[in-house]
């Protein structure tokens, strides 16, 4: 036996911030093994658990059952839903990290026995069974490139389950999805050079798909799908290996490309025991490796001498390149004052990275003990030094933290999503951020409230806002003052969650494009969505709910297509219409 260790990083689901004190739990057999609180950072400490030798996993013919140890975990946190998370897995030597992302509850909802916990089961690796992945294969150098040049996307769309099932689809970052592609389909344990092998693989096979816009390109709305009979195993919400996570953090901008071809190579591969195909065999890197050959040795065994590794020029999302040379003690320059600012940032959501100060672009003592700190939060080596890996880490938290931020930053954030009465009358001249709430509430009150008029979504408190609240007032037996006191808001807040309880099922699309003129329920169904969506995602202006498409709901749904990279042409046509639905579904409820 060896011990493998296990933690928790809890952050919220929505903007990204460390949940401290959130309560962790994690079980074995049924019995508790430990309960463990987050810290500033939301990490839990290394839990250490005795787990099956490491050189069991590396051999192929071991059963899975004897390869790692598994626990259960349960996450609580006040004013969040509880996660559940079954079968972690803990391999021997090997330190593993558990992404935890907690959902808020809407303050009315909370302390309520009915809400149920969010459940997520890790299944065994893919690569006890994968196969070939030799569905849509597509031929080397036909000309279905899209994309003008070879990009690292910022974020990768996958599609829970086969191109055509019904399932969900989920966004994350180009590097969280590799991270967990090669933890779902290998073991941590095998050796360096064969680790590298598959994750020059899993990287190239991606990118191929986003190069080509394969599946976009045939009306999806998504880049892949975690089928391994098309493409490649995807597991939402599983522990991540940390030896895994530096490697993939360090590799991430590489990939696989056939001499004389432009695109990414579509790099199939199979398990090669229980399953055979003419690429990459996965059990086969563990043999070349313990033999000795590198990384691009074993890619050119399976796919021939024309193989090579490339680097991307552009990695979507980072606000500085990686000027190629380690930043240290003693460095200076622009490049450190970049590296400053972007830790000063970063320290506002995780306030354990202590405050460097002055950004003057000098590499000292205080910048030394940030970018340690970063890097012990990130499951980064901590050498204190920036490489490309820290680099990069910090440039993608950076912008995920500034950007979650800016989508709040002149709306709603934290505890005021769904607040208690303002302590402020709103009424005629009123204007801000509770109005537009108020409004907001309104607006969606009206689907059973005919008498409600159709109003902006603008913050200001005008004629129109008046006359709704007078309504609604009107059918709730409240003094008819068109005034929002603490009465009323508590009858909105409580009315605002039965209508969205009782509203049917996210309709399809409608079959005809939405555009400029057209009127009706499919119109208005639409409009409501993007009004939802306009609370959260602040450039997409608010609009009239009223069923017809005029310059108002235009520029919100070219402001839609423009944030979620769709072309900006104001009509709704289905994978603007998915889009729409999609985000609006994963909107906080």
């Amino acid at each position: 036996m060896q011990k493998g260790y296990i933690r928790a990083f809890v952050t919220t689901a929505y903007e990204g911030k460390p949940v401290p004190g959130a309560l962790v739990r994690f079980y074995f057999g049924g019995q508790l093994l430990a309960e463990q609180l987050a810290d500033e950072s939301g990490c839990t400490p290394y839990l250490e658990l005795d787990a099956p030798d490491a050189a069991l996993s590396r051999d192929p013919q071991a059963t899975c059952t004897d390869l790692f140890a598994t626990c259960n975990a349960v996450i609580y946190a006040d004013g969040y839903r509880e996660v559940k998370v079954n079968s972690v897995q803990v391999f021997g030597g090997i330190h593993s990290t558990l992404p935890v992302n907690m959902e808020p509850l809407p303050l009315s909802r909370r302390n309520k026995e009915e809400v149920n916990p969010i459940v997520i089961d890790i299944p065994q690796p893919a690569v006890a069974t994968r196969g070939a992945n030799d569905q849509d294969v597509p031929e080397e150098g036909l000309e279905v490139r899209i994309l003008s040049a070879v990009v690292i996307p910022e974020n990768i769309t996958v599609h829970l389950g086969r191109p055509d099932a019904v399932a969900a689809n989920v966004t994350v970052s180009f590097t969280n999805y590799i991270k967990n592609v090669c933890c779902s389909e290998i073991y941590p344990t095998w050796p360096e050079q064969s680790l590298r092998a598959n994750i020059y693989c899993q990287i190239s096979l991606v990118l191929n798909r986003v190069f080509t816009e394969w599946y976009r390109g045939r009306g999806y709305n998504f880049d892949i799908t975690n089928s391994t009979s098309f493409d490649q195993y995807f597991v939402y919400g599983r522990d991540i290996h940390d030896n895994v996570s530096r490697l993939v953090d360090e590799m991430f901008d590489q990939y696989i490309r056939k001499s004389n071809y432009l695109e990414p190579f579509y790099a199939e591969y199979c398990n090669g025991t229980t399953a055979t195909c003419p690429g990459l065999k996965q059990w086969g890197t563990v043999t070349l490796a313990e033999e000795g050959y590198s990384a691009l040795a074993i890619l050119r065994y399976y796919y021939g001498d024309l193989i090579n590794i490339y680097t991307a020029p552009v990695v979507e999302g980072i606000p500085s390149s990686w000027g190629g040379t380690a930043l240290k003690y003693g460095s200076s320059g622009g490049a450190v004052a970049t590296i400053q600012s972007q830790l000063e940032r970063i320290r506002q959501n995780f306030p354990l990275i202590p405050e460097i100060g002055t950004i003057d672009g000098i590499y000292g003592n205080r910048t030394v003990s940030a970018v340690k700190s970063f890097q012990s939060i990130f499951d980064l080596p901590v050498t204190g030094i920036v490489d490309k890996a820290t680099w990069f880490s910090i440039g993608y938290i950076y912008t995920a933290v500034k950007r979650l931020a800016e989508l709040t930053s002149e709306g709603i954030e934290g505890e005021k999503v769904f607040p208690a009465y303002p302590e402020v009358i709103l009424r005629s001249g009123s204007s801000g951020e509770y109005v537009f709430l108020a409004q907001y509430f309104l607006i969606l009150i009206s689907e059973v409230i005919e008498t409600i008029q159709p109003l902006a979504l603008d913050g200001i408190y005008g004629p129109r806002t008046m006359a709704a609240v007078r309504a609604f007032q009107t059918a709730y037996g409240i003094t008819a003052d068109g005034i929002v006191g603490p009465v009323t808001w508590e009858a909105l807040y409580d009315t605002y969650f039965g209508v969205m309880d009782s509203l049917t099922p996210t309709p399809s699309y409608p079959g005809y494009l939405l555009r400029y003129g057209s009127t009706g329920s499919d119109v208005s169904v639409m409009q409501r969505y993007l009004s939802a969506i306009s609370i959260y995602f602040k450039s997409v202006p608010g609009l009239t709910i009223d069923g017809v498409f005029g310059a108002g709901t235009q520029r919100s749904v070219i402001a839609f297509q423009r944030l979620f990279g769709l072309s900006p042409d104001g009509i709704v046509g289905p994978l603007t219409w998915d889009s729409i639905v999609n985000v609006y579904n994963a909107l906080p409820e």
